[in-house]
């Protein structure tokens, strides 16, 4: 039974007529009030929780996904080198943006090297960290720490210009641009006057506009750290993936939640969990520590794997990459629209680590015999 909050109210789908059983007289009256306000002023209670069940209704839900190879990129040519490609990117003309150690890779629509656009340094056109990029319409935006800064770039791989960000902060990290805006997280080193101590690292959802006159911030998503010592650790990353060029959704605690925040309307609005069976951190794997004087300090929630591993976009849905593994079919991806109905399930085989989508194609990093990297173009065949 899915179940769905506002704000203080829930309402259960099982009671076709809408009754909800409380004790008390106060508390009935509090109800009574409270639909009044819901029907009259829906936008006091813009947030809902969504409960999904632990399973879909889909019948199909729970097969293995099936692939078909479209194109397979090596660097056997030896103009440029994988040792960990992530953040695939596609341009408007279909060519590949590939982001690797020290690399920016501009490939053909075939695989053919064309650019690298990362030039170590702190001159013009270069960075010592590449922390994002942005494929734009007419652009190729990077986003440099040390120092912070925007990098433009044409598609020719010509520098353009670039703008500093250091006076806003220096832990900004470019999510997108949209409609002339620029959308960063920003996630300031935690400080703490205790020895040691269990915070919410705030991770801030800021933008400004293209003047780059003002750093508006718009929501915090902490994350569960260990502050010791000086030092921060935490088991957890903040994932974020935009769907439908609207609505972004963030994944930042251990346990299974989806948080979704409109960018129209600047409203954190919804709110999507599953009844989720927690998984065992593995023997032998271990959790992010801080060591002090040859004693280890886990960082919070190391029993577990953390729920959610990554989150992507497919046809406007999101896909919900689990920590579930079957030894047979592979790795759980759950499958929801923007309204947070679970509407599937499917295994991925464990082999094939998903980096991105793009329309009905996956792009996934894959291992050889003798473990080199290649990244496979799939055709998804079989997708809900």
């Amino acid at each position: 039974m899915k179940t769905k909050t506002f704000g203080i109210f829930k309402f259960g789908g099982g009671a076709k007529n809408g009754i909800i059983k409380m004790r008390g007289t106060i508390m009935k009256r509090l109800i009574f009030y409270g639909c009044v306000l819901f029907f009259f002023f829906p936008s006091v209670f813009a947030q809902e929780v969504i409960e999904n069940p632990s399973h879909p209704d889909n019948p199909d839900a729970g097969r293995t996904l099936k692939l078909e190879e479209e194109l397979r990129i090596t660097d056997e040519s030896g103009k440029f080198f994988f040792q960990y490609p992530r953040a695939i990117k596609v341009a408007p003309d279909e060519s590949l943006y590939i982001y690797d150690s020290e690399q920016l890779l501009h490939l053909d629509k075939e695989g053919h090297f064309l650019h690298n656009l990362f030039k170590k340094g702190q001159g013009p056109g270069e960075v010592n960290y590449l922390s994002n990029y942005a494929v734009m319409d007419d652009a190729i935006i990077v986003n440099g720490t040390n120092p912070g800064k925007l990098i433009f770039f044409n598609f020719e791989g010509d520098f353009q210009n670039e703008i500093s960000l250091r006076q806003f902060s220096s832990t900004l990290r470019l999510l997108f641009v949209k409609e002339g805006r620029y959308f960063f997280l920003k996630s300031d080193f935690p400080r703490s006057d205790k020895v040691s101590e269990i915070i919410g690292w705030p991770h801030v959802l800021c933008s400004m506009s293209g003047s780059m006159e003002m750093l508006e911030d718009l929501f915090d998503f902490p994350i569960e750290t260990l502050v010791m010592g000086g030092a921060a650790v935490s088991n957890l990353s903040i994932l974020t993936v935009l769907i439908q060029d609207r609505y972004l959704c963030v994944s930042h605690t251990a346990e299974y939640k989806i948080r979704i925040f409109d960018l129209t309307s600047h409203v954190l609005f919804r709110d999507v969990t599953r009844k989720y069976k927690r998984i065992a951190r593995p023997k032998g794997r271990k959790s992010a520590a801080i060591i002090i004087k040859g004693r280890r300090h886990e960082a919070p929630g190391s029993e577990y794997l953390t729920d959610i591993s990554q989150l992507f976009e497919f046809k406007g849905k999101l896909w919900v990459q689990t920590s579930t593994r079957n030894d047979k079919k592979g790795i759980l991806f759950d499958v929801y629209n923007i309204q947070g109905d679970y509407l599937d399930a499917f295994y991925l085989d464990a082999e094939k680590s998903v980096i991105s989508t793009h329309k009905s194609f996956l792009f996934v990093r894959e291992k050889d015999e003798n473990e080199l990297l290649s990244i496979v173009k799939y055709r998804v065949i079989n997708a809900f």
